[in-house]
């Protein structure tokens, strides 16, 4: 039964990386047009729209604990923090410094699980993380001449690392709270409060806004990230980690560049290039190693015996 739930949580996380990949490409496209936290308070609370029909129906939404709602609230602040981050950082940074800092969220996630949930790093995740992260900034480096621009950290750059690292924090929260409801209840709540604290970050620039002048592209973008990219995300995060713990989660981020350049290669937008096999097979190796989790073997002391 356990090993029937792993396998699950394990196609579920990589449904999860690919949702990641297609999303950062409809970040950059409604970029600009208005505030980055207008832009993601509406896409929350398009995701907690949806949600009303569930509540309405399904008995599994009841209201929490008091205890449960500072955690739900708790988690909410890290992961609504990482979404106004994605935002505010791609409007003065590029999409490659926004993706090599991405590949900091699994060694993140490690920091963070040994700290709040003692899990025990063994080699081969320390492996895996080094060859993920190697094979990953390889593939995007390979597909951009603007290497100059990894040269400095800027504001946008800064702004992403903050995120990063409250990402790895509400990945971590949702195995440590260890939340006993059913997953429709958890991701309403997280998602709910995650809503709330960007309508306070929002609050000054939302008054200024004309409902009205937001274009029909970023109407569609902001639907898509806050069904596929929020609610579903957050239901198979909130799945998941309990189950496969948060560095075994996040290291399915390594795949999120090789998954945009196959989607780019599929449509068109880019031409293969064997010299992208080795960087693939590196990232390949790291998320198998980290997955299979294999430690040194004990070394035995031998005593003499007088």
């Amino acid at each position: 039964m356990l090993r029937s739930q792993e396998n699950i949580a394990l196609i579920l996380v990589l449904i999860w990386s690919f949702i990641n990949a297609t999303s950062f490409t409809v970040v950059q496209l409604i970029a600009g047009d208005i505030s980055a936290s207008v832009q993601v308070f509406l896409r929350m609370l398009i995701a907690i729209l949806c949600f009303i029909p569930i509540a309405l129906f399904d008995a599994s939404i009841k209201i929490p604990s008091f205890a449960d709602l500072l955690k739900y609230a708790v988690t909410g602040c890290f992961f609504g923090f990482y979404l106004w981050a994605t935002f505010a950082a791609i409007e003065s940074t590029t999409s490659v410094n926004i993706a090599v800092i991405f590949t900091l969220n699994p060694g993140l996630a490690g920091i963070a699980s040994w700290f709040f949930l003692r899990e025990n790093i063994t080699f081969s995740i320390i492996a895996g993380l080094l060859c993920g992260f190697t094979g990953t900034v390889w593939i995007i480096l390979s597909q951009t001449s603007e290497l100059s621009l990894l040269e400095e950290i800027n504001h946008g750059d800064f702004i992403f690392i903050l995120g990063s690292i409250s990402y790895a924090l509400f990945v971590t929260l949702l195995k440590a709270c260890q939340f006993k409801s059913s997953g429709t209840n958890n991701s309403f709540w997280v998602i709910l409060f995650t809503t709330i604290v960007l309508f306070c970050i929002c609050l000054f620039d939302i008054g200024n806004l004309s409902f009205f002048n937001i274009t029909e592209k970023v109407w569609w973008g902001l639907f898509y990230l806050a069904t596929i990219a929020t609610v579903v995300t957050v239901y198979i995060l909130q799945y998941a980690s309990p189950i496969l713990g948060p560095v075994r989660v996040m290291a399915f981020t390594y795949l999120i560049p090789m998954q945009v350049l196959f989607i780019n290669l599929s449509i068109g937008i880019t031409s293969f290039d064997w010299l992208l096999l080795p960087p693939v097979i590196v990232t390949l190796l790291g998320t198998w190693l980290v997955q299979v989790n294999i430690s040194l073997p004990e070394t035995e002391t031998i005593k003499e015996s007088d």
